[in-house]
């Protein structure tokens, strides 16, 4: 993907996190399950730790993206 079009999926999205701040608890739960996130809140320290696990789908394979160091 291109620079521009990172940006304009970024601008497409940008309301997602008002959206899943104003859901209902029940439906932001579906929508972190549907896209495969974890989140993990640890009360000594105050933080929210956020895991994902990328999945292949039929659509596609997964690749490295980093250049070998």
């Amino acid at each position: 993907m291109s620079r521009e079009q990172i940006a304009d999926l970024v601008g497409q999205l940008g309301d997602i996190f008002t959206v899943l701040d104003e859901a209902d608890p029940a439906d932001r739960a579906e929508v972190y399950q549907q896209l495969a996130i974890r989140l993990t809140y640890h009360p000594d320290k105050q933080k929210v730790r956020v895991q994902t696990q990328s999945v292949a789908d039929s659509h596609g394979d997964l690749v490295c993206v980093r250049r070998g160091t």
